[in-house]
């Protein structure tokens, strides 16, 4: 198995710790299936999530869904 692949197979493992600026946190536990939700309400890529992941294993964003832009991290857990 190609490292590609090994690292594809560990983000969709993972579970996810999400919380926004207030404090308030939630869980993604559908691998890159949540990942990828993320990326589609956020202007960061799904590729450039993943890789933020796999190198320092977590990443904060803009979520811009009608919330004021609020900051959320989506932590690997």
């Amino acid at each position: 198995m190609n490292k590609s692949n090994v690292d594809l197979n560990r983000l969709n493992c993972m579970n996810y710790q999400v919380h926004d600026a207030e404090g308030d946190y939630w869980y993604a536990q559908n691998g890159l299936r949540s990942i990828y939700t993320y990326s589609k309400c956020t202007d960061v890529p799904f590729r450039e999530i993943c890789l933020a992941l796999l190198k320092e294993g977590q990443i904060e964003f803009k979520d811009t869904r009608d919330n004021n832009n609020e900051t959320l991290c989506l932590t690997m857990i």
